[in-house]
């Protein structure tokens, strides 16, 4: 097997070698490949003999120490399993030694955990001195559960005294700017509600989160949000 690990929706490569250790010569060679049900669109990539028709390598003979190769590539569709591809070979001629006429490999294919972060300014609008609540929700699109989830928080500049309002889960460090300390199965969610004092004038806050966790996660495209508050300029007569 050419991978080690492999994500859903990867290509895995199987290379299968069958030799004939004699004495004689080996007629109408069968193998037989056991294509686990995580494992689909099953192409050839090479063979160099025989057929291969519906996980079933036949039609050619082997001599006394002559060998045959064959290369599949598969689909992986599923996550967090350990496949096992099997395979076994046989033929009309009788084989005295059946301990290696069967063979295995298998590649780890990872949890995964889509996350998405989004962050909501509560007020559109606000001057110096007053105060804009900020609205973080985390989401785990799955398929499995996300472990040590981690929101980084951007507070900008423009921005001081952060207080937690609410939170569903895990710990706000404030200085930091980081939420953490929590975990998610699949189709859950977490929420974060921020007290911001504001500490300019004629600006715009925009204020950043990212998420991660310690599983793999297949699309980063909604890992980011960003949201802000217009902050207008101010004279005193």
């Amino acid at each position: 097997v050419t991978n080690d690990g492999a994500h859903k929706g990867d290509f895995i490569y199987w290379t299968i070698t069958v030799k004939n250790n004699g004495p004689d010569a080996a007629v109408n060679v069968v193998v037989d490949d056991v294509i686990p049900k995580e494992l689909i669109n099953v192409g050839i990539i090479y063979k160099s003999s025989g057929e291969f028709v519906n996980n079933v390598w036949s039609g050619f003979n082997l001599i006394n120490g002559g060998s045959a190769v064959l290369v599949i590539r598969t689909t992986v569709d599923a996550t967090n399993v350990t496949v096992v591809n099997r395979v076994n070979v046989s033929s009309d001629i009788y084989d005295p030694d059946l301990s290696n006429n069967n063979a295995s490999n298998s590649t780890v294919i990872p949890p995964e955990a889509d996350l998405e972060v989004i962050k909501v300014a509560l007020n559109e609008t606000a001057h110096y001195g007053d105060y804009i609540y900020w609205n973080v929700t985390v989401v785990n699109h799955g398929p499995d559960a996300a472990v040590n989830v981690v929101v980084d928080d951007v507070i900008p500049a423009g921005l001081i005294d952060v207080v937690v309002i609410s939170k569903s889960a895990g710990i706000f460090d404030s200085d930091a700017g980081v939420w953490a300390g929590f975990s998610l199965v699949s189709g859950a969610n977490a929420t974060l509600i921020i007290r911001t004092k504001v500490d300019t004038t004629n600006d715009t806050l925009v204020n950043r989160v990212n998420t991660s966790s310690d599983i793999y996660d297949p699309d980063l495209s909604n890992n980011d949000d960003i949201d802000s508050t217009v902050i207008p300029p101010e004279a005193d007569l």
